[in-house]
């Protein structure tokens, strides 16, 4: 599951499902990215069908002919509030070899530091804020946690 900024705009964040993590002996089945708690499906992909479904959020996907682990759902995360927080899962349904299914869960939250395309929390240097920036937390089912931190690109011609 990747998560990064969308196109640099600073309150857009784009959220990415796909199936490179599998290995190479492994088939991929179908792709759900959803919203936590609810477990609305915002975008789907069956591969058995070729089929996509979309909710109405800002969703897309991308069927793979050639290499089906790298096909993809795409999420736009927009309209977080100063500190609000939501979470996404991503969940990869895949057939190892020998035919036994396997489901890959990703879970991330995000949270929004900024408001009003002000950002309260960032550095000063020589007069000019610092990129600002959107935290998120990475978890594998069954595996590690990661955390970190997105500093998004600065946009021309926005001043604070």
């Amino acid at each position: 599951m990747k998560v990064r900024p969308f196109a640099g705009v600073p309150n857009i964040v784009e959220l990415e499902c796909t199936g490179k993590t599998l290995t190479t002996d492994m088939d991929l089945l179908s792709l759900s990215l959803y919203s936590i708690p609810g477990g609305k499906t915002l975008a789907y992909v069956n591969l058995r069908k070729k089929e996509c479904s979309m909710s109405n959020a800002f969703s897309s996907c991308v069927i793979d002919a050639y290499d089906a682990r790298a096909t993809r759902v795409t999420v736009l995360v927009t309209g977080l509030s100063e500190h609000e927080t939501r979470t996404y899962g991503c969940d990869v349904t895949s057939l190892e070899a020998g035919g036994r299914p396997k489901i890959t869960v990703w879970r991330v939250t995000v949270t929004q530091l900024m408001k009003n395309n002000k950002f309260p929390d960032s550095r000063c240097e020589g007069g000019r804020r610092s990129s600002p920036r959107m935290k998120f937390f990475l978890q594998q089912r069954g595996g590690k946690n990661r955390a970190g931190e997105l500093t998004l690109p600065r946009l021309p011609g926005l001043r604070f």
